[in-house]
């Protein structure tokens, strides 16, 4: 079971840093056909997507706190995963 926690918790941490990266690729309007940028693009989208159905209001004037949001639910899980090993 620890093995199983530990590799749950390395695994939301790998997924946080695709969301910073996600970020600066956002700001920096990074749009290539490079497929390590689809691969990151795809893999965060459909949690980036739910936040923007869940609460629309983040994402207006310019600004998208949603990764934001993601990233703070990600944390609460990790702290709860690593609370249990």
């Amino acid at each position: 079971m620890n093995i199983l926690l530990t590799f749950l918790i390395n695994l939301i941490f790998a997924y946080k840093i695709i969301i910073l990266i996600r970020c600066v690729f956002s700001w920096i309007q990074l749009d290539s056909p490079n497929p390590l940028i689809r691969f990151i693009y795809e893999i965060t989208d459909p949690l980036l997507y739910a936040i923007h159905r869940l609460f629309p209001m983040l994402s207006g004037g310019g600004l998208d706190f949603s990764p934001m949001i993601l990233l703070f639910g990600l944390h609460l899980v990790e702290n709860l995963l690593r609370n249990l090993v």
